[in-house]
């Protein structure tokens, strides 16, 4: 990962980048100590996350904040807790108070290095995946495919367009295959997440299906999908 580290005090910075160096293996870091700074860093070059003190030289941490896309993790560093809850109206993913301790940093890390592996399984995810049975190999649209049922050995494919078909394979093994927005509901099911329409109670809807959603798959499920009330 690539992070930015903001902060016109030489201590901060290094004691963070100390940070990231026993978490890291090959981890890239930069250091700017003035708004201007940070800008050009963030203008010229491609980071994964950035570190970010508020209380700046000739441009505060809040302007450049209103500057940085969504796609970019930003964990606010500062002396003071202010901020802290308008912070988030910036999708800020950590608000870390000085002096930071390596435990609570070790868990800002862990939120974004989770976020950015799901941000690159995404981007990487394949279309289609490929089959292979008795001697003909099969092409799986995975935009069109719904959910997936295991019946003893063999899984069965359901598609949007009503189509169905069986493989011998186990959902075990199709989890390992499959991109990160299917995932498993239910010890017989597997569900296409963006194929989703609704939810009732301990069942999920996807097109003219009803898909049961065991009770030890439930947390991760709320995780995985964004609720606004």
């Amino acid at each position: 990962m690539n992070f930015l580290i903001v902060d016109d005090d030489p201590i901060t910075c290094k004691q963070i980048a100390g940070y990231i160096e026993l978490l890291g293996e090959n981890d890239q870091i930069t250091i700017a100590s003035d708004g201007p700074e940070a800008l050009r860093e963030l203008t010229n070059h491609s980071f994964d996350v950035v570190f970010l003190d508020l209380n700046l030289p000739q441009l505060d941490g809040k302007s450049i904040l209103e500057t940085i896309t969504d796609k970019l993790s930003v964990i606010i560093i500062s002396a003071s807790t202010d901020f802290a809850a308008e912070s988030y109206n910036y999708n800020v993913a950590d608000y870390l108070v000085k002096p930071i301790a390596f435990p609570r940093f070790s868990k800002a890390i862990a939120k974004v290095k989770e976020s950015w592996i799901q941000k690159n399984r995404a981007a990487e995810a394949p279309s289609a995946i490929f089959l292979k049975d008795k001697g003909t190999i099969e092409r799986i649209n995975l935009t069109d495919l719904e959910y997936i049922e295991a019946s003893g050995n063999y899984a069965s494919f359901h598609f949007s367009n009503k189509k169905s078909l069986m493989r011998l394979m186990s959902l075990q093994k199709l989890t390992l295959l499959l991109p990160s927005n299917f995932l498993r509901v239910h010890r017989s099911f597997i569900v296409n997440l963006e194929a989703i329409q609704r939810i009732e109670g301990p069942l999920i809807i996807t097109g003219n299906h009803k898909i049961p959603v065991g009770k030890s798959y439930r947390a991760v499920l709320t995780e995985r999908i964004q609720i606004s009330n």
